[in-house]
């Protein structure tokens, strides 16, 4: 019989909870535990440099700090807020978002009396409104400033989102400029210079 099958189950108090959680006598800390997290670590380490060795990542080239990319984008979790900049002037956006973590923080103590107002179904309105709003503008800020191939036709999405005409480039704004064509007889001004 083993140690933890003493208790009844389920248990019906904290005292016998924490009684089956109990360890074996015979369990130590100091070798036991930390040298299984040391195998865990040793493992993890061979695993990543066989992988670095097996396929290592090779330089593109030499960098070149004055080439900007396209489009600069955050990490896909600071798109909304990076796409709500587009939206307000300023620093609205950002004190809107501070607004919105101390709304959070304040979350327990406007509880109460946000029920008493609105019913049991506010948390479920509110949440899914904020999760609709944040995915809405995670999805603009992934496609704004990019040009996507939508059944076959290019599409080109401003910094709004907005699908609408592509950029123009520099290149396609100058003027072509005819290579200057030789005389086809010499005239008075190729006549050569006296010494």
């Amino acid at each position: 019989m083993d140690w933890s099958d003493r208790q009844p189950y389920p248990p019906r108090s904290l005292r016998e909870r924490t009684r089956r959680r109990r360890v074996p006598p015979d369990y130590r800390f100091w070798p036991t535990q930390v040298l299984d997290q040391l195998m865990v670590v040793l493992l993890v380490v061979a695993l990543l440099a066989t992988a670095a060795v097996l396929a290592p990542i090779r330089p593109l080239g030499p960098a070149d700090p004055l080439a900007q990319p396209e489009a600069v984008k955050p990490q896909w979790y600071f798109l909304p807020l990076h796409q709500l900049t587009h939206y307000l002037p300023g620093g609205l956006a950002l004190v809107l978002a501070l607004l919105a973590g101390v709304l959070v923080l304040l979350w327990p103590f406007l509880e109460p009396s946000l029920v008493r107002l609105f019913g049991s179904q506010v948390y479920r309105r509110l949440g899914l409104l904020v999760l609709a709003a944040l995915l809405l503008l995670g999805l603009l800020g992934l496609i704004s400033d990019r040009s996507l191939v939508i059944l076959g036709k290019q599409v080109h999405f401003n910094s709004w989102g907005l699908p609408g005409p592509a950029p123009v480039e520099e290149a396609d704004l100058a003027v072509p400029v005819a290579p200057p064509t030789a005389p086809s007889r010499p005239g008075p001004r190729d006549a050569p210079m006296p010494p």
